[in-house]
């Protein structure tokens, strides 16, 4: 081996040879009960035997010698961990807060996990477990409940034993997260995530008096289940049987009975409910049996999903406006869509015959005098730059003088 050689491999640190951080991280979040809720720089430094230790371990893979290893705990280590633990810390997930800017000073504070529990339903899919959980805890609720029954301490448990279950190394996140946030969670979004995931529930809502908002929604079993075949060939029969055009219809001819502004809440009545299913039986009555199957638990999230998308690509007199973000509101016309369409493509039919006209006008107009001929003769390029500017210069000048020699 020659001296140059020697020198660039001292030149190399261990930290480019190995992934020495991640696996600081990795020691830390192992041992993380070890440590007091606030410690300092020390408490890692007291840990360097075990960090020796699982370097040696992880040394084969990247074929560095355990020479090497002792070197850098000897001479090194404590160097490295002064200069950047504290990034180290910043940029892993570890549930540490860090107090003090100087080196000498800084404590690492435990955090409750608040901040990261936060993160974990868009690192984890939270809301799909939570539809699973109550898809395989329904047979010990209630016929009728609420969130305060999936708020109990049994559901969380089963919750809870889901998700670890399916994802183990997020393990101390999953924990600190139903200590913090799973309530919330739950009567947030429990009622979004039961609607999407066609789950055999009816949703009603508790009359709050003296309000005209919504009260806290309220669950009811039905006899259908998730895992049933025929329940399944439902879902698609919407699309099967043409429910959105039969929707459009019962609309149309249910506007005389709806107000001149309403909304889907308006439109999930019992009086229109009966309207819309019996135009459907009268276009598919040997489907009597699936379609009031399908009305028992899905008309009305058929209806708040699709109605404004239906009503804007039909021809109804109906304008779509938001009361806020995802509400939709319908306000009558006295035109209808299409009568509009019609107008609109009169009005640019006769906006191009204009344009059209004005453009030979123009034409018509521009000039074929002497000076026109002449310079056209000159320049083999027409028109151009050169050809425009020597015409102007004829017309001042006038065609006679324009293009005589000035030379006597």
């Amino acid at each position: 081996m020659n001296w140059e050689e020697i020198i660039k491999g001292r030149q190399r640190s261990l930290t480019r040879l190995m992934p020495v951080k991640d696996i600081l991280v990795e020691m830390i979040r192992d041992n993380i009960e070890d440590y007091s809720p606030s410690f300092t720089l020390k408490d890692i430094i007291n840990n360097l035997p075990e960090l020796k230790r699982r370097l040696k371990e992880e040394a084969p893979k990247y074929n560095v010698s355990q020479i090497k290893i002792g070197q850098y705990i000897t001479h090194r280590a404590e160097q490295n961990l002064r200069q950047s633990i504290s990034s180290i810390i910043k940029n892993s997930d570890l549930p540490f807060n860090i107090k003090g800017g100087d080196v000498k000073v800084v404590t690492f504070v435990r955090n409750d996990g608040i901040e990261k529990a936060r993160k974990l339903p868009r690192v984890l899919p939270l809301g799909k477990l939570l539809t699973e959980a109550i898809e395989t805890y329904l047979p010990n609720l209630p016929d009728v409940f609420d969130n305060s029954d999936l708020r109990g301490d049994e559901f969380i448990k089963h919750f809870k034993d889901l998700c670890t279950n399916r994802y183990p190394n997020y393990k101390a996140h999953i924990s600190r997260w139903f200590q913090n946030r799973a309530m919330n969670f739950i009567t947030q979004f429990s009622k979004a995530y039961i609607i999407s995931g066609e789950l055999p529930v009816e949703i009603t809502y508790k009359n709050v008096k003296g309000s005209s908002t919504l009260g806290q929604p309220v669950y009811r079993k039905t006899d259908l289940t998730k895992s049933n075949k025929v329940e399944k060939s439902k879902r698609s029969l919407a699309r099967k049987l043409g429910f959105g055009k039969i929707l459009v219809e019962a609309i149309e001819t249910y506007l005389p009975n709806l107000p001149d502004t309403f909304s889907n809440l308006d439109l999930q009545h019992e009086d229109f409910h009966r309207h819309f299913k019996e135009l459907i039986l009268n276009y598919h009555s040997n489907d009597n049996g699936r379609i009031s199957s399908w009305f028992n638990y899905k008309v009305e999230g058929f209806i708040s999903q699709f109605t404004k998308r239906y009503i804007e690509s039909s021809n109804l007199p109906i304008n779509v406006t938001y009361r806020k973000r995802d509400t939709p509101i319908y306000t009558k016309t006295d035109i209808v869509k299409s009568d509009w369409r019609g107008i609109l493509q009169k009005k640019s039919k006769a906006r191009r015959k204009k344009g059209s006209k004005r453009a030979k006008k123009k034409k018509s107009k521009a000039k074929k005098d002497a000076c026109y001929y002449k310079v056209r003769r000159r320049y083999k390029k027409w028109p151009s730059a050169y050809a425009s500017g020597a015409l102007v210069q004829c017309r001042k000048k006038g065609s006679k003088n324009w293009g005589n020699s000035k030379k006597k």
